[in-house]
């Protein structure tokens, strides 16, 4: 348990699915990685961090764009790019590029 003031990080060993769906659900804010725990985090209605595998030709990139333009619909300009600026941010690597 990592705590900063009233931030508490916890980080959780593997569990089973059905544990797994429920931790999503309990957590304030899930930072998931992969395709089957970022479809498992939109369905625990949670706000949610993706970090997604890096795919060839960098496909994964035009996904993560692809969904930042569902997910920030409706959220004020500077909101949306914040949200943007982070993702794209956690996501970046030594070999990344964000085209």
């Amino acid at each position: 348990v990592l705590r900063r003031g009233s931030l508490e990080v916890r980080m959780l060993p593997f569990v089973e699915q059905p544990r797994y769906d429920a931790l999503l659900r309990a957590c304030d804010c899930n930072f998931v990685r992969g395709e089957d725990s970022f479809v498992r985090a939109q369905w625990a209605l949670r706000p949610f961090v993706w970090h997604i595998y890096p795919q060839q030709d960098g496909a994964h990139w035009r996904k993560l764009e692809a969904f930042l333009d569902l997910y920030c619909a409706g959220l004020p300009p500077a909101a949306g790019e914040a949200v943007r600026e982070f993702w794209r941010g956690w996501n970046q690597g030594p070999d990344a590029r964000s085209s």
